[in-house]
């Protein structure tokens, strides 16, 4: 049979009340007539013609014993468990019912609590945020440079080709950088670049950041981190932060934009930077 809307079916009805063979009229329209006398005798009762309703009569899911029923209830009520709590719970008193007949008893007694209140969290983990303000986090790093293609300089030529590493720090809120070069990579470079580096920013630097392990940027030697290697000793670094009272974050794992932001601003400039004025 042809599926109808219940205004094309009322429409059907009042045609076939004016014809005298209601049966060859209902046949055109790939109904019989006893769908006919239906929808008649539901146009004279309702004044509409509703679609028979799909929705399962009986519920599978469904608990029928009462005592069952209150215990979810009661348990619902003094403890505020969830339906695989309350089938825990149940099981401890020797009762056998799954987590659907559990939901549908909540549901129909307004227990249950389909969409979860989400909770704000301050952050207090050891990686770094978006910060604005200028001095809150630097971002520090260190990168393997030849001399003469670094200065870019007259002088070059007497040094060779003697390898040297390029410290740098950006402030991530007013941009401004600032980088030293060192013919070793060790701690003591690194504190003596912290030191250059808070006398050299206009601001007090209240946080740096450096890379874990895991990252893209792969600072994980010696010169910035003892996390990677088996040493007992405190790192220097992690001494001169706790001395000048300066937090120190780590970049999150697989996140390379934290590295690359800064990339293109420490490889184009000159390293001979005029120095700002202090901001009291």
């Amino acid at each position: 049979m042809k599926e109808y809307t219940s205004n094309q079916r009322k429409k059907i009805v009042l045609k076939i009340n004016k014809v005298k063979n209601k049966e060859i009229l209902a046949s055109k329209y790939d109904i019989s007539i006893r769908t006919y006398y239906y929808w008649k005798s539901q146009l004279e009762t309702y004044s509409i013609i509703k679609p028979k309703s799909t929705k399962p009569k009986n519920n599978k899911n469904k608990l029928k014993n009462k005592k069952i029923i209150k215990r979810i209830i009661e348990i619902r009520k003094l403890y505020g468990y969830g339906k695989l709590k309350i089938k825990k719970q149940l099981e401890l008193e020797d009762i056998k019912v799954g987590t659907t007949a559990i939901e549908t008893v909540l549901k129909e007694n307004n227990l249950y609590r389909s969409k979860k209140n989400k909770i704000k969290r301050k952050h207090k983990g050891k990686h770094a945020i978006y910060i604005k303000e200028a001095g809150t986090l630097c971002a520090f790093g260190r990168k393997g440079t030849n001399r003469r293609h670094a200065l870019r300089t007259s002088s070059y030529a007497f040094f060779g080709e003697i390898r040297y590493y390029q410290f740098t720090a950006a402030d991530l809120a007013t941009r401004m950088s600032f980088r030293y070069l060192y013919d070793e990579k060790s701690p003591y470079s690194t504190i003596d670049f912290m030191k250059r580096l808070i006398d050299y920013f206009p601001f007090r630097i209240h946080c740096i950041q450096t890379a874990t392990e895991g990252s893209a940027c792969g600072n994980n030697g010696t010169e910035f981190t003892y996390r990677k290697h088996s040493f007992d000793t405190q790192h220097p670094l992690d001494i001169f932060c706790k001395k000048n009272y300066i937090k120190r974050v780590y970049s999150p794992v697989a996140s390379p934009w934290y590295c690359r932001r800064h990339a293109q601003r420490w490889c184009s400039r000159e390293y001979t930077q005029p120095r700002p004025k202090r901001i009291l």
